[in-house]
This record gives structure tokens, sequence and C-alpha cells, in this order.
């Protein structure tokens, strides 16, 4: 939903709402896959007017991540995320765009990752030129933060037959599980094995 105000310079104002929840269910043991997810996001924003080359905007939003637990989902964690940006494009030779967020990030379920609360910034300046009619162009972008996207490793790990979604094959025949040597299990004797995601 959103709404321009016309008497307050044509700024405009918004809600969105999204929301996805994927459930697999291993029925022969009435849980949750580990491959189940679901996540709710609120946002509301207020912004200049968009026609005009220069233009600013802030919005805030609400996240929630609910990870498998059991037979339902569980809420693993929630953040409010703070954005303001500006971008200036009014001079068609030189245009600059800025943004900076801020995170607060509380877990409350880190089940199988190892994921902690945490404030995180990440800032970004872009800055695009174009001289002498074309003869020189360029383009320079600056990112800084605490809170880029960590680098994800994963595992696997065992568990009782059957509740699992992998299987290992050791293909080397060293006894050694290497993480080239599990694939998806065929049959539910087989399925001994789950991946786990580690920051």
């Amino acid at each position: 939903l959103s709404r321009q105000l016309k008497y307050l310079f044509n700024w405009e104002t918004g809600i969105k709402y999204s929301c996805e929840f994927i459930l697999n269910l291993n029925r022969l043991w009435d849980t949750l896959s580990a491959l189940s997810f679901g996540f709710n996001t609120y946002e509301f924003y207020l912004r200049s007017n968009q026609a005009l080359p220069n233009k600013w905007a802030f919005l805030y939003q609400k996240r929630n991540d609910q990870l498998p637990n059991g037979n339902k989902l569980q809420e693993a964690n929630h953040s409010d995320n703070f954005k303001i940006s500006t971008e200036f494009l009014k001079n068609e030779n030189r245009k600059l765009r800025l943004s900076f967020n801020y995170r607060v990030l509380k877990v409350t379920y880190a089940g199988a990752t190892n994921l902690k609360s945490d404030n995180s910034i990440l800032g970004r300046a872009e800055y695009e030129f174009n001289e002498w009619k074309g003869f020189l162009n360029g383009f320079f972008l600056y990112e800084t933060g605490s809170g880029q996207e960590q680098k994800r490793e994963y595992s696997y790990i065992e568990v009782p037959a059957g509740q699992g979604q992998f299987t290992w094959i050791d293909y080397n025949n060293n006894g050694i599980p290497e993480l080239n040597e599990f694939e998806e299990a065929l049959f539910p004797d087989q399925k001994k094995y789950n991946r786990a995601f580690t920051p």
C-alpha cells in the first residue's frame, strides 16, 4: 500500500508485507525436514518525489525468520533494519548515490547454525562521471561495514536412519566422510545425514 502526499511536496509513504513458508514434512517421523523454513517481513518507507532528479528515502524493515524444530517452525531470529539513501542525478555528467544501513539482529533459536545476535552497519557510495562529451568515463564504488554477508560452510551431521536427507558413499575407500562423498538418498534406510550450514 502506498500514498502520495500531495500537500507535502509529493512525498510518498507506504507499507509492504511479504512472507514465505516452505514446509517439508517427513511423514515417517512426523517432523519437518531441515529444508523447511519461513519468514515474515514488514516494511515502512517514506521517500521524496521520485520524479525529481535529486531524491532521498528512509526505510524501516522488521523481519523474523523461522527454522524447523520437531514438527513445527520456531522463530529463529528477528531483526530491525534502518536504511537511509539519497541520489543526486540532476547533473547528467556527475551522478552520486549514497546509502547507509543499520541492522539490529536478535537470535532467539540458533538451530543448527552458529548465528549470534549483533548490530551491524553497511555503507555504500557510488560516483559516476562523464567528461568531455564522453571522452572520459568513470565509475567509483566504495562499500564498508560490519554487516556484510558471511561466507557459509556446510557439514553433514549423522542422524537416525530415515530422519536424514543424504547418504555417505566412501568413493576413495579411506573411511573418512568428505564433503564430496554425500549424495541425496533414494531409500529411507540410506537417509542417515542432514546438511548443516555454518557461518
